[in-house]
């Protein structure tokens, strides 16, 4: 077996693996697509929508769950297969269950994580769907009025909670009002536009909604970030089962002797997987110390973004493949007799 034909297995793998993902989720998917979607056009006053939206989140989690479980034991397998044949060697494919457990554990809090999210955005939502859209304007004129009542804005969030509740525009006399603000109104007047928030939350998920992005996560910047369920589910599972084909061609590579592992290769103009890209990386520290290949870590090695589809091939060298490749580098007789002996 060839680099090319190895990289091929893997890849052709994974494709498989997303395909019937998006088989598996499909059904699950239009049903919390419908629920929400209805609560878009017309809100529910039971509660009973809401528990349903739950029901079909609780769905997802068990498809996926089911899934990646069986898809990330599969992919070890066929990868402990492949590196046997790239090896021309024989052996069992016994897998490590310990690596592969927490691979899938992995998976599943990533997914659920989303999923958990989502659910909460429901929640909210429903809640807020069942509001008319406020102004700025409305509630400064609450307030306004209340300080024409009383003079201190003692009043103030008494009269916002009355237009929160009648969504009646209330009209006061604006100069009269800037005679008579302080800062200590100001100050609540601030406060009490942060009802603003549910209002532009409201459009923002109208949004997300309309485009079916069901999911939600925050990102390492701290951004919020919402998903199409079977666009996250993709991500999540090939960032996984690549993980697993790497971790897999490690340790069986390195139980047959393979200290070196090259990164495959697609012309990549990726920034992040360039530098990387057909790099010849070692497990050995002792090899690694000629400075002429660089120590394999989970910062030089593949998945080096959630849809990366580069992977490591075990390479074996001979000591005199290692002494002439060295040598080409400039490495010393007296270093690499004390790696090599």
């Amino acid at each position: 077996m060839t680099e090319s034909e190895f990289d091929k297995i893997m890849m052709d793998f994974t494709n498989e693996q997303i395909k019937l993902l998006e088989k598996l989720l499909a059904s699950s998917i239009d049903d919390l697509s419908d629920l929400l979607l209805a609560e878009l056009k017309k809100p529910d006053l039971t509660g009973q929508r809401l528990e349903q939206v739950y029901e079909a989140y609780d769905q997802l989690d068990a498809v996926y769950a089911t899934y990646i479980t069986k898809a990330i034991n599969q992919s070890y397998k066929t990868t402990i297969s492949a590196v046997y044949d790239l090896l021309n060697d024989v052996g069992n494919n016994k897998v490590d269950a310990k690596l592969v457990n927490t691979l899938i554990k992995d998976a599943i809090h990533d997914f659920t994580s989303a999923t958990e999210n989502g659910r909460r955005v429901a929640a909210f939502y429903f809640k807020i769907s069942k509001q008319e859209l406020i102004t700025e304007s409305q509630i400064s004129q609450a307030v306004g009025q209340s300080l024409l009542t009383d003079g201190y804005g003692y009043d103030a969030k008494i009269a916002v909670r009355e237009l929160l509740k009648t969504r009646q525009p209330v009209i006061y006399d604006k100069n009269a009002l800037m005679k008579r603000i302080s800062k200590d109104v100001k100050d609540d007047l601030r406060k009490i536009k942060k009802n603003l928030r549910d209002d532009y939350m409201q459009v923002a998920y109208n949004q997300a909604y309309a485009e079916k992005k069901y999911l939600q996560i925050i990102n390492k910047n701290g951004d919020i970030m919402n998903f199409q369920v079977d666009t996250y589910a993709a991500l999540v599972s090939r960032s996984r089962i690549g993980d697993s084909q790497v971790q897999g061609a490690i340790e069986v590579g390195n139980n047959m002797g393979a200290e070196f592992f090259k990164v495959t290769s697609h012309n990549t103009q990726t920034p992040i997987c360039k530098p990387h890209e057909s790099k010849t990386y070692t497990t050995n520290k002792d090899i690694a110390s000629l400075n002429v290949w660089q120590y394999l870590n989970d910062k030089n090695r593949p998945i080096y973004h959630p849809n990366c589809q580069h992977r490591l091939v075990p390479v074996v060298y001979s000591d005199s493949q290692i002494i002439r490749l060295a040598k080409s580098k400039g490495v010393s007789d007296n270093e690499l007799q004390r790696v090599l002996g």
